[in-house]
């Protein structure tokens, strides 16, 4: 996946970072494949973001699974 489209993918939450002292961010798009997951991911751990949320979508698979595998807390 194309670096520019990565960062397209997700954004630093301001307001959660600076309240908490570590990079928070949104994933936006709610279906990815396992494999934009862990780029995106990969791409998040270089920029030394600690928490991820993503509302991921509920009846695609593909996304479920890629949560879970990569700890993923459900609500």
């Amino acid at each position: 996946m194309d670096k520019t489209i990565i960062k397209n993918t997700y954004q630093i939450l301001d307001w959660d970072s600076n309240f908490f002292r570590h990079k928070f961010a949104k994933i936006f798009p709610q279906i990815l494949k396992i494999n934009e997951l862990v780029e995106i991911l990969s791409e998040m751990k270089e920029q030394n973001i600690r928490i991820a949320y993503w509302a991921s979508d509920p009846g695609d698979e593909e996304s479920q699974e890629g949560a879970k595998r990569f700890g993923g807390v459900f609500s």
